[in-house]
């Protein structure tokens, strides 16, 4: 595999196929990087850029939001069937 010895991070096919191995197979980012190429600073490189792109990734996004209510406490709806405690049996 011809290496490009002046862009650190790699090429883009090397960025995909990282990124191949980590999604489908859940190789970890340091060890797809280290098989997509020989070059120890362009893996470490790979793996960062890999690593940048999951964390600035929002799996969320989009959602829906479950809507705030609109007081702040909601009454229990079995308090009416409790019979009320009239007094305390401590004899």
């Amino acid at each position: 595999m011809p290496q490009s010895k002046n862009s650190l991070g790699g090429r883009p096919e090397q960025r995909e196929n990282v990124d191949f191995l980590v999604d489908r197979f859940g190789i970890a980012s340091p060890k797809a990087a280290d098989l997509v190429t020989d070059d120890e600073r362009e893996a470490d490189a790979l793996s960062s850029q890999k690593n940048a792109r999951e964390h600035g990734k929002d799996d969320l996004a989009g959602t829906p939001v479950p809507e705030a209510p609109s007081e702040d406490h909601v009454a229990d709806s079995d308090e009416e069937a409790l019979k009320p405690v009239l007094r305390n049996r401590k004899s």
